[in-house]
């Protein structure tokens, strides 16, 4: 891997014609992707090839500051590369996107479900006070609480009923008051992480253990290949460039140097 990449900006291909098989998030969707959103544990780190502290000879991998990441094994599989080896950095961040767009439909909802809880106003005593027919809506047959304060000389006053649809006030005396009425909003149901997706879909998105070990399979032998080829063109550099085959070997010894040091 690139130990350090600097740009000023990176650009992700993300031209609709170049893309298939795209599946909009549904509600189903959106409650998976905040269960696997609650079970991602940001951490702080170092790799084991950085440092604490500066020495010679590795001063380019001295980080005195520590990584904010996630570890692979905590994140799901559509946000990994196709090799489950890494995180995908543009999946991960459209990730966190789709959880902004969770929580915001979800305050939206409650911002709602709280306006429409209370209704208030102002009256006289015996009149019946009507209720809008949209909070009548929003009572869903639930009966709400009334507060009352009175704005002028009463004498004994009470509410003698109180229905979906308004209420009455008896008084010894006629006076004015302001009201104001209450409801229980309705519960927000718990994510119980239940979702109902397609099949095919789903396998998809959690990739299962066999196609995995098929794929680190392939990987490793891919590896162990490409360390064969590189041992056999270091052996030829040993003949044709000795001075390049020792400052290589040199360097390879410092690096395992290194890392010895910082595996603990």
């Amino acid at each position: 891997d690139w130990y350090y990449m600097y740009a000023d900006y990176f650009t992700n291909t993300s031209d609709r014609k170049k893309k298939k098989d795209i599946v909009v998030l549904d509600d189903n969707l959106y409650e998976l992707v905040m269960s696997d959103i609650d079970k991602i544990n940001p951490s702080f780190y170092r790799y084991k090839g950085e440092t604490s502290e500066i020495i010679e000879g590795y001063e380019t991998k001295y980080k005195p500051q520590l990584t904010l990441g996630i570890m692979i094994d905590e994140s799901p599989d559509y946000i990994q590369d196709n090799a489950f080896s890494g995180v995908n950095i543009y999946s991960a961040a459209v990730l966190a996107i789709a959880g902004v767009k969770y929580l915001r439909k979800e305050v939206q909802e409650i911002q709602v479900q709280l306006n429409n809880s209370q209704l208030f106003g102002t009256a006289n005593s015996g009149v019946w006070v009507s209720f809008s027919p949209e909070y009548i809506t929003f009572l869903k047959g639930n009966i709400p609480i009334i507060t009352i304060t009175a704005t002028s000389q009463n004498q004994g006053f009470y509410i003698s009923k109180t229905t979906t649809e308004g209420f009455f006030v008896e008084s010894n005396t006629d006076f004015s008051f302001n009201w104001l009425a209450i409801t229980k909003t309705e519960v927000i149901p718990e994510n119980n992480n239940e979702t109902h997706i397609d099949g095919n879909l789903y396998s998809q998105l959690r990739v299962s253990d066999a196609i995995k070990n098929q794929i680190h399979n392939y990987w490793d032998t891919e590896n162990k290949m490409s360390l064969e080829q590189y041992e056999k063109n270091l052996q030829e550099l040993k003949i044709t460039q000795p001075d390049t085959y020792n400052r290589i070997i040199q360097e390879n010894e410092r690096n395992k140097t290194l890392l010895l040091q910082n595996s603990h």
